[in-house]
């Protein structure tokens, strides 16, 4: 029984000691969003980059990033983006809608800032850059 409670404090005690080492700061300026059903207007301000299996877009009117489905495959897909210009903040939009619909997320970017945007296939990433 000793040993067992020897155990247990040890482990805690690493435990506690490897936590501070954990940086959180990533972890918080990660933001996940699944995409609600819409269709994106026409807009003059919307840019878009395509993979074979995803068109991932960004309209400035609104900070809104669109993301579709391409191919009939049960996998979901997703518009991942990051902002530069010192930010940390990055992330998913991801949709599970299915092949050929349209999601969103509404975002809120700050003004002037630059956001890289677009979707990966085979590993590769497709993407563009714009100011918000």
């Amino acid at each position: 029984m000793k040993n067992k409670f020897r155990i247990a404090v040890t482990l805690g005690a690493v435990l506690m000691a490897t936590l501070p080492l954990t940086t959180t700061a990533s972890a918080s300026d990660y933001e996940g969003d699944l995409a609600k059903a819409g269709s994106p207007a026409p807009d003059a301000t919307q840019v878009c980059v395509s993979t074979p299996n995803t068109t991932a877009c960004y309209q400035a009117a609104g900070d809104i990033l669109y993301v579709k489905d391409l191919k009939a495959d049960n996998q979901g897909v997703s518009n991942d983006w990051k902002l530069s210009n010192g930010s940390s903040r990055w992330g998913q939009c991801g949709s599970t809608l299915g092949a050929g619909k349209w999601g969103y997320c509404d975002k809120d970017f700050p003004e002037g800032v630059k956001i890289q945007f677009g979707a990966y296939y085979n590993s590769v990433y497709y993407s563009k850059t714009v100011t918000t």
